[in-house]
Formats: C-alpha cells, sequence, structure tokens
C-alpha cells in the first residue's frame, strides 16, 4: 500500500539531511519528493512537514552542489514547496536570494527545447509567472530581477514554444508591476535595437506595449534627457528616472550605456510604430533638434522625422504638426547636407500616401530646391520629382514636371547632364503608361525630347554633341520594348511640339547619321576590291574613310583607332552583320537581333566591346526605319477613315524622314497609292514626299497621273506646284509627251478662266521643269496676263474678296495681278538662264 504524500516527504526530508549522498541516491530521494510533492494541495498543515523538506535542502547546502542534475532537482522540489506554502513562504531573505542564484542557471538552459528536463525547467519559468511569492524578494533585490531579464531575454532567442514565450512575458509583466528601475529598462531598450525579426526584438516590443503605464515616465525622462543634452553625460544621467544615483550605476554596471543613449534615435524609431502613445511627450522635442547649431545634429533629425513620417503614412503630422512644419523649413536650411538629407527623406514620405495634403506641401518643399543656390540640391531636386512622378505618372501634377523639365537649361552643366538622365528615365515610364493604357499622350511630357533636343546647341559640353544625342535618341528616348505604333504615336505628338531649332538639330543628327551609314556603305565596297590589291592608294583610301566615319563619334581620335583595328579583323561575320546593319530595309526588330548577336561575338570583356555597341547603334536604323515610315502612313489612313483630317503632323513626319533618308518609303507604294485616290486633291506635304522617294519607289507614273494632274487644276496654288513637281520626277525622257499634253490642258483651262491662280502656278513651275514644252505656249500665257489681267479691270471670278495682306488692303483683283507678275518673272528668269547655259 502506498505511502501518503505527508509520510514520503517527511522520510525524505530527514534522508537528505544526510551527509555524504552518492548522486544517484541524492536524484532518487529528490525524485520521490517531486513526485509527493505534486500530489499534495496547498494546506495550513503542510507547513511543518515543508519546513522540514526545505531546511534539508538549505542545510545540506543542496543549492550549490557541484552537480548540474542535482541542482535542477532542488530547484523543482523548492519551487512547489514555495507555491504550497503561498502567498507568504517562511523563507529569509538569504534563502531567496540563494534559491534565485539556483534558479537562473535553470532559466539559461530553456533554450535546449529537446531536453528530456525541459519541461521541469518550464514549469519552474511558468512558476516564477503565476506564484506571486517569487516576487517578494524581487521587489527588493534589483540586480536579480536585471538578471532575469537578461537570461529570459537571451533564452527567447531560438523557436520557443508558445507556453515558453507567454512564460517570458509574464515573469516581466510581473516584475514590472512591482518596480521599474533604470536597470530594467537598459534590458529592454537594449534588446529593442536588435534586428525586428529576431525574438528577443519581439519580445521586447511585447514588454513595452502590455507595460506602457509602468514604463511611460521612465522611458520618456530617458529619451527627453537623451534630446536635451546630449553633452553632459552627468546631467543626462541624473535626469531621468529614480534619481541621479540609480542612473549612475547604470553607468557603472552597464559599460554600453552610453552606446545606448546615442542610438535614442533608433529607440524612438522602433517603439513608435508598436506604441506611439509612449511617446507622446518626447516627440514635440524633436523639432528643437531641428533647430540646433550643429549641422550633424540637425542632419540626424531630419532623418529621424523622415523615417517617422514614412512608417506612420504621413499620419505623424496630425499629432505633431509643428514638428512637421520645422520639418518642411529645413529643405532651405543652411547646410547643404541638410538640404539634400530634407529632399531623400521627401521622396520617401511622398510616396507613401501621394494624396493626403500633407504630400502636396511636401512637393512643394522639393519644387522649391529646383532653383537652389547649389547645383548639387537642384540635381537632387530634380531626381526626386522625376522619381515621384514616375510612381505615379496619372495623378502627378503636371504643373511639377514642367518645372523640371526647365532645369535642361540650367546654367551648370553637372545639372543639366543629371536633369537629362533622369526626365529620360521619367519619359520612358512615361511611354509604358502610354502603352498600358494608363496614361493618354500629353504635351507636358512630350516636352523632354524636346528639351534635350535644345541642349545640343550648347557648344561647352561634348556630352550634348549630335554624335552623343544620337545615341541617346535611339537607345534611350523609348524603352527597348516600345512597339513601332507606340513609337509613332510619340513621334507624331513630337512634331506638333517642334520648332525651327528642334528641326535644325534632328535633321542634323539624322543627316550625320546618315553620311556615316553612306560611308561604312562606301568602306565596305572599298574593302571587297582590296582583298586583291592591298596598295598604298588602297590604303589611303581606307585610312580616309575611317576618318571620315570618325568625326561622327564623341572621341574621333579614339573611333579612328578603333576603326582600324575592325579593318584588321579576320571575322567576316562581323562585317557582315554591320552591313546588314546600314541596309534600310533592315527592320528596327531584325536590327536590335543583329546588334546583339554581334555584341555577343565581340563580347564584353572586349576593350572594344563600347565601339562596337556605339557603332552598331550609328549604323542602325533605330530612331527612323521603314517599319516607322509604314506606320505613321497607316496612321493617317485611319484618321481619314474616321473623318480625322489633322493629319498635317504626320506628312511633316513623313517629309522629315524622307528628306533625309529617301529610301526608307520603300515598300509603302500601296498606302501612298491609297492616299492619293482618297485625299482626291492630294495633300503638298504627301506630294513633297512622292516627289523626293520618287526613286526609291516601285511606284510609276500611270498609277497617280490623274490625282496629279487633277491638283494642277483644281488644289491650291502649293498643292499645285508639288503636283507638277512629282510629275517631273517621273518623266525620265525628254521625249515624254506628258507635260506637252499637261500644258495644252493648263492652258486651255487658263482661257476658260478657270481657278486662275492655281493654273498659273502650275504653268509656272511646268516652264521650270520643262521649258522646252512651256515655250510653245509662253506667247498664249503672256497674252493672257497682259490682256485679261492687266489691263482688265474686271476679274474671273464670282464674288470680289479682300483680304488683309500685312498694312496694306488688298482685293483679290490686285492679288491676280500679283500671281500674274509671278508668273512673267518666273518665265522671264528661266530664258536667262537657259541663254546663260548656253553661253
Amino acid at each position: 500500500m502506498a505511502k501518503p504524500p505527508e509520510q514520503v516527504l517527511s522520510l525524505v526530508g530527514k534522508r537528505l539531511s544526510e551527509h555524504g549522498m552518492s548522486k544517484d541516491t541524492l536524484l532518487k530521494l529528490l525524485k520521490r519528493a517531486e513526485a509527493a510533492l505534486s500530489d499534495l494541495c496547498p494546506s495550513s498543515s503542510l507547513q511543518s512537514v515543508l519546513t522540514s523538506l526545505s531546511n534539508s535542502l538549505v542545510q545540506n547546502n543542496l543549492f550549490k552542489h557541484k552537480d548540474e542534475d542535482v541542482r535542477l532537482w532542488v530547484a523543482v522540489c523548492f519551487t512547489d514547496i514555495i507555491c504550497l506554502l503561498a502567498p507568504n513562504p517562511p523563507f529569509s531573505y538569504e534563502i531567496f536570494k540563494d534559491f534565485f542564484r539556483l534558479v537562473l542557471p535553470v532559466f539559461k538552459h530553456l533554450t535546449d527545447t529537446n531536453s528530456p528536463y525541459f519541461a521541469r525547467r518550464l514549469k519552474i519559468l511558468e512558476a516564477f509567472a503565476y506564484c506571486k511569492s517569487f516576487l517578494v524578494i524581487l521587489g527588493s533585490c534589483e540586480d536579480l530581477a536585471v538578471e532575469i531579464f537578461e537570461v529570459l531575454f537571451k533564452v527567447v532567442r531560438c523557436k520557443d514554444q508558445r507556453s515558453l514565450v507567454q512564460a517570458i512575458l509574464l515573469v516581466m509583466k510581473n516584475i514590472l508591476d512591482q518596480q521599474v528601475t533604470p536597470s530594467i529598462l537598459y534590458v529592454i531598450l537594449h534588446n529593442v535595437l536588435k534586428q525586428e525579426k529576431t525574438a528577443s526584438f519581439r519580445l521586447a516590443l511585447s514588454v513595452i506595449q502590455d507595460c506602457a503605464l509602468n514604463l511611460e515616465t521612465l522611458l520618456c525622462g530617458f529619451l527627453t534627457s537623451c534630446m536635451l543634452d546630449k553633452e553632459n553625460g552627468d546631467i543626462l544621467c541624473g535626469s531621468f528616472g529614480n534619481g541621479g544615483k540609480e542612473v549612475a550605476d547604470i553607468s557603472e554596471n552597464h559599460a554600453s550605456v552610453a552606446e545606448l543613449k546615442s542610438s535614442y534615435h533608433d529607440i524612438i524609431l522602433k517603439i513608435y510604430p508598436h506604441a506611439p502613445q509612449l511617446l507622446t511627450s518626447v516627440l514635440p522635442i524633436l523639432g528643437q533638434e531641428l533647430l540646433i547649431d550643429q549641422v550633424d545634429a540637425r542632419l540626424k533629425a531630419v532623418q529621424l522625422v523622415g523615417k517617422l513620417l514614412v512608417i506612420s503614412n504621413l499620419c505623424f503630422v496630425r499629432d505633431h504638426r509643428p514638428v512637421f512644419i520645422e520639418f518642411l523649413r529645413r529643405f532651405s536650411d543652411k547646410s547643404v547636407e541638410v538640404r539634400l538629407a530634407s529632399l531623400e527623406w521627401a521622396k520617401e514620405g511622398y510616396l507613401v500616401n501621394p494624396i493626403a495634403d500633407e504630400a502636396q506641401r511636401i512637393l512643394v518643399a522639393v519644387e522649391g530646391r529646383l532653383l537652389d543656390f547649389d547645383d548639387k540640391v537642384r540635381s537632387q531636386a530634380v531626381a526626386v520629382i522625376c522619381n515621384l512622378a514616375s510612381s505615379n505618372i496619372p495623378s502627378f501634377p503636371l504643373e511639377s514636371v514642367l518645372k523640371t523639365i526647365k532645369r535642361l537649361r540650367d546654367k551648370k552643366i553637372c545639372v543639366r547632364k543629371s536633369a537629362m538622365q533622369n526626365v529620360l528615365e521619367l519619359y520612358r515610364c512615361y511611354c509604358i503608361n502610354c502603352y498600358n493604357g494608363l496614361f493618354k499622350l500629353n504635351e507636358v511630357y512630350e516636352k523632354i525630347p524636346c528639351g534635350i533636343l535644345m541642349l545640343c546647341f550648347d557648344k561647352d559640353c561634348k556630352e550634348f554633341r549630335p554624335p552623343k544625342m544620337e545615341v541617346v535618341f535611339a537607345m534611350d528616348l523609348f524603352p527597348s520594348s516600345l512597339s513601332v505604333s507606340e513609337r509613332k504615336k510619340h513621334w507624331i505628338a513630337l512634331f506638333s511640339q517642334f520648332t525651327e531649332p528642334h528641326l535644325k538639330v534632328l535633321n542634323k543628327i539624322l543627316v550625320q547619321k546618315h553620311r556615316l551609314q553612306l560611308e561604312l556603305q562606301a568602306y565596305f565596297a572599298l574593302r571587297a576590291t582590296g582583298e586583291v590589291h592591298e596598295s598604298e592608294i588602297f590604303k589611303k583610301k581606307v585610312f580616309d574613310s575611317f576618318s571620315k566615319m570618325a568625326y561622327y563619334f564623341v572621341d574621333p581620335f579614339e573611333a579612328n583607332e578603333c576603326f582600324k583595328k575592325l579593318h584588321n579583323m579576320k571575322d567576316e561575320c562581323i562585317f557582315k552583320s554591320l552591313q546588314d546593319l546600314v541596309d534600310e530595309c533592315t527592320s528596327f526588330t531584325t536590327a536590335r537581333s543583329i546588334q546583339d548577336s554581334l555584341l555577343e561575338r565581340i563580347g564584353k570583356k572586349s576593350p572594344y566591346y563600347n565601339f562596337f555597341r556605339i557603332l552598331c547603334l550609328k549604323c542602325s536604323y533605330n530612331i527612323f526605319d521603314s517599319e516607322l515610315v509604314r506606320s505613321v502612313l497607316e496612321e493617317i489612313l485611319y484618321r481619314q477613315s474616321c473623318g480625322d483630317n489633322d493629319v498635317q503632323c504626320c506628312y511633316e513626319l513623313i517629309l522629315f524622314i524622307v528628306e533625309v533618308c529617301p529610301a526608307l518609303v520603300r515598300g509603302t507604294e500601296d498606302l501612298l497609292k491609297i492616299l492619293l485616290e482618297t485625299t482626291g486633291v492630294a495633300n503638298k506635304k504627301l506630294l513633297q514626299i512622292l516627289a523626293i522617294a520618287r526613286k526609291h519607289t516601285l511606284i510609276q507614273l500611270s498609277d497617280v497621273y490623274q490625282c496629279l494632274e487633277k491638283t494642277c487644276f483644281v488644289g491650291s496654288r502649293a498643292e499645285s506646284k508639288f503636283a507638277v513637281m512629282a510629275i517631273s520626277c517621273f518623266v525620265e525622257s525628254t521625249q515624254d509627251l506628258t507635260f506637252s499634253n499637261l500644258c495644252q490642258k493648263l492652258v486651255a483651262s487658263l482661257q476658260s478662266g478657270q481657278n486662275i491662280p492655281t493654273i498659273l502656278q502650275s504653268l509656272s513651275v511646268v516652264a521650270h521643269c520643262s521649258f522646252k514644252t512651256y515655250k510653245h505656249h509662253e506667247k498664249d500665257v503672256t497674252n493672257f496676263i497682259v490682256q485679261k489681267i492687266f489691263n482688265s479691270e474686271k476679274v474671273y471670278s464670282a464674288v470680289e474678296e479682300t483680304i488683309l495682306t500685312g498694312n496694306l488692303w488688298c482685293s483679290s483683283f490686285c492679288k491676280l495681278k500679283i500671281y500674274g507678275l509671278k508668273a512673267l518673272v518666273k518665265t522671264f528668269l528661266q530664258i536667262i538662264q537657259l541663254r546663260s547655259g548656253r553661253k
């Protein structure tokens, strides 16, 4: 029959009072005692038995036994005794102190969750958490409380069971309910500063959140003292907590407390997201930190406020508006470093909540730095605004973008360079937004390429010269993934904003590009013959060609040397790839594929890799290509089919391209024919395009003559002029009767008095293109002008109109006389030229 627990405990107590027992005997006795203690219920009658057992444990010095297992079981038993004798165990201060010294190593081993003793150790910890008796001694023994905090923070570093974490948190909460000392606060804050992913950091935050009322006074006192006195350590130590002596003890016992004080900004940042109410009395002092004379201090304060704005999604402003206002003033701080830091955190702050009123105030402050007297600040302001705009183009203020684009005209080259890179990135982002349907074409963003083109007029910086700008427009203007159709839309929009200077610069870029392409083709032809005879004359021609091509690079001398290296290469695939690139029939997509293949063949480690990269860009038709020309013509047809006659920009774009490289119209004959057929009277730009690109197309005169002839009779004077010129491009033989028949019809129409201004213009151009034909009708035309226009008081017009020309009123009859006079003068000049030619 089993003995009662009281009897077992009495026997075990007597045995434990004996000396010289082995470890195994002790362990058996302690385990029996632990089992009996577990079967007992708290009762006043047990006090004598439990006191006897506890005396045996104490008097036999088992608290300090050399064996760790023995000490563990002693701790287990004594913990049960304290719980059974609660709430007032009859033990002295010294016994409790020795017991805590015994328990601390036990807590350290809680990290070993796989140990067979883990449950026993956890049991002791839970007893500390749920039994108030353990707090009696801790209330008067600060050093032990601090040690328990330090040990438990180390324990919680591992992947703990939930019950263990809860017990640790409760132990700490119970201790803080009894006492809050600077030493304990230091331990908590030390763990707050650890990485956020660590368990000890999470535990420290939980302690702060659960014990906010207990910690608030001491924590705010500590932070306030750090903020108000950063230089005088003694003042700081005596300014918080329960007096200067306690804080002085921290400095003596914890050498790293100075490091903690220097990290008070980090402490604020770690606590604010989880317990902002704790810092209510501290954060307003940041306004004073923003005004400190030391630059480093203001810089750190700006960074802190910036971070608080970010982590609070700008809600920080609601409770601490004076601090926010002072933060905005730092954008105009006398220190460049502070202004730069303000801009950086402005970017972060704006992005977390762009629609907030505070975000708009931040943006205004950033805009103010676009005109800062320091070039670094201006550059940074441009970068910030471009970054903010890129993050949300549809809702970003266009006025801010426009102000930023103006920095392309900054007085400092470094700012202009930086601005160009940033606005280019913004423009690419804008293009992607348009492609995805998030934003429509906008004239403000289309001003970016316009502004970049104007940089070419800066003669002081080679980075802005046409050879470099060609690379920018070929490689950096549009995203590489942008389709031909999307590029077309942007080019049409751009041409609606281009002025004469823009067209002049772009034309220079394209002309230089085309000349390089032609020179490279000539070199390939020369090289093909040079393989047979390497004469001195041949070498001279090759080197002359290299000099001409090198002129179109940013560094001509370096490019010339690289061309010589290219000439000595034996890899025919390289030359074949370059020949394919300069072929105008090679599409943009194909050219990119060829370029990638060629550069891969060269290899990034090659010293000539960058030269070949630039050469590929200059060789290929990557700014304008045949696909783009076709897409623009398709856009014209589409608009006209929809009843939209606003196609002038489209025609101007095509005309601009073909004037430099007419071969790019090749393959669009079908579209040109359709345009001529559908318009009835051809657009003058279309006629110019047809005239310039005639030799590069397969269009026959018979395909378009009917439309061209009609334009000569019923079109405007400008249209009739280009119609006749287009016809002349198709006439390849002097025996061609085209002009003869046209001239006869024009004279007959002139005699009938129909559309006289247009007919006179057509006849004048016919005289210029084929005077041999015109001279047969010269007398008839001259007589008509003299008799019917100069000597007549009537006008071959149904209505007498007046128009304002300059400051003079001129009737339609007067204008008709002017047109007649022009026709006579042009004819006379043509006669003079012919006679001069004969002489």
